[in-house]
């Protein structure tokens, strides 16, 4: 189910016209894709000035330095001091001021047409242009958590337009202001993914501090245990309102120790990572209560990645992976940013007479740390009451911080000290581990941490009383209730 995101305007103050516009204004701001973290400049100078009798026109050059291309844009001043999007550049995508209530109505002046708030954020220049058609085929809608847009035209010929419009919702864009220089900053949606970061570097030929993301790469010898379920891409469920469900669930330990971390080169920082995968999959059915996990051998390599504060980029990830090295970067727009606590999240989906799709990425964190990263992009098709059937396009990941054990000086670790975790977190880390188990009624045996949470049948409903020796000598104990 789609899920709206709640994100929050930022603004420096209110004031009339967020965008200074003179003669000769100039910006550059560096726009990064965060997909798949391409870095370009967009730069923009006022040009031309004239007065109409709905307010003042401005004409902007704007230039993209990867592409080396140039476009232009106009900008509607209203004699209340409202800015709109006259003409759209393909190489601006934000919004000029923060959203008012009447931002509503839409000026068409020729071929030029001013756009509803949230429109230059999250759609591309001809569907904006689609929704001028006088059938009234698509509209835009915003309220505090997204941008919803409604297209009533039918790809299909001889259905009716009535039939079932396509519905498109993307998250709410996030913009920061400021008085003299307009925008800082923005995160804006103009297509499915998880945005362009746009920072003001220059304002007038001046240098200007772009917003800065937090970094707080770990200590040395700090490490890391993250559990993940993986969605399969491609996985299918047929008849499942008739024929009960099967599937294999899929899951890893990901293990991760500091190597080193070092400062780098132009505002770059660097961290190297030993990391160890354990991958595990279970066999399910609805008529099956129970299910066993197999563990394969894990695989140890070594990464290094590189955080850019200034950019918002950090290169070095693997693909397969949720970007688990986001749970030390704090970016620039996200609430909880300062803060200790907090949930963001970016959803958008879109349903239509073929389908239904959603995607997101939602980040929590505590105490200044990710605890937890769930991405997913998938799309449903035919799930219909007498077919049943539903198709998972893409695949989904959810990844969850176990532990962190903060470095140890290894000269003075001792065999004696006693381990106190819990039986799950003990079985991630060893599987295969013999346990002694006992229970209040005398009985004892001995079994490997996994058959354990596989809950035995023989010792269901029993508390056990636990007893281990891990590979370093050290013990371990604790109890357990089997389900």
């Amino acid at each position: 189910m789609f899920r709206k995101a709640l994100l929050p305007i930022l603004c420096a103050a209110s004031f009339s016209a967020a965008i200074p516009l003179h003669i000769g204004e100039s910006w550059v701001w560096q726009v990064t894709n965060r997909d798949n973290l391409d870095l370009t400049y967009r730069s923009a100078v006022v040009v031309d000035s004239h007065s109409i009798s709905l307010g003042r026109v401005w004409t902007l050059v704007v230039r993209d330095s990867l592409l080396k291309e140039s476009d232009t844009a106009k900008i509607l001043v209203r004699p209340s001091g409202r800015q709109n999007w006259l003409r759209q550049s393909r190489f601006l995508r934000w919004e000029l001021e923060p959203r008012r209530a009447d931002d509503t109505d839409v000026v068409i002046l020729g071929n030029d047409t001013s756009s509803v708030w949230g429109e230059a954020s999250s759609l591309e220049p001809f569907q904006r242009a689609g929704r001028i058609d006088t059938s009234g085929r698509s509209r835009v809608s915003v309220d505090s958590n997204s941008v919803d847009w409604i297209d009533s035209r039918n790809p299909n010929a001889g259905y009716p337009l009535s039939i079932s419009p396509d519905r498109h919702s993307v998250p709410l864009p996030i913009h920061a202001w400021n008085e003299i220089h307009g925008l800082e900053g923005a995160l804006t949606f103009p297509r499915k993914g998880r945005g362009m970061d746009w920072r003001l570097v220059s304002h007038n030929g001046a240098a200007v501090i772009a917003p800065q993301d937090a970094l707080k790469i770990p200590e040395v010898n700090t490490e890391l245990l993250w559990f993940m379920t993986v969605a399969p891409k491609g996985s299918s469920e047929y008849n499942i309102d008739v024929i009960p469900t099967r599937g294999v669930d899929h899951f890893e330990k990901i293990h991760w120790k500091l190597l080193q971390r070092d400062p780098d080169s132009a505002g770059w920082k660097s961290a190297s990572i030993q990391q160890s995968r354990t991958t595990g999959y279970r066999y399910w059915s609805s008529y099956l209560d129970t299910a066993d996990t197999i563990w394969r051998d894990s695989a140890v390599e070594t990464l290094q990645f590189r955080f850019h504060p200034g950019r918002g980029q950090s290169i070095g990830r693997p693909s397969d992976l949720p970007p688990l090295e986001e749970g030390w970067m704090s970016r620039w727009e996200n609430p909880s940013n300062g803060r200790s606590n907090g949930v963001t999240g970016l959803y958008w989906s879109s349903q239509s007479w073929s389908g239904n799709s959603s995607a997101g990425l939602e980040i929590t964190r505590e105490d200044g740390r990710s605890t937890r990263i769930s991405i997913w992009d998938n799309s449903f098709f035919g799930t219909s009451s007498f077919s049943g059937t539903r198709h998972v396009n893409e695949p989904g990941q959810k990844a969850y911080l176990v532990r962190v054990s903060p470095p140890v000086d290894v000269s003075i670790r001792s065999t004696n000290r006693t381990m106190h975790v819990s039986l799950v977190e003990f079985t991630l880390d060893f599987p295969n581990t013999p346990v002694r188990w006992s229970t209040a009624s005398g009985r004892t045996g001995t079994l490997v941490a996994s058959e354990i949470i596989q809950r035995p049948a023989n010792l269901r409903s029993q508390t056990l009383f636990l007893q281990a020796r891990l590979p370093d000598g050290r013990p371990w104990q604790g109890t357990h209730l089997v389900p």
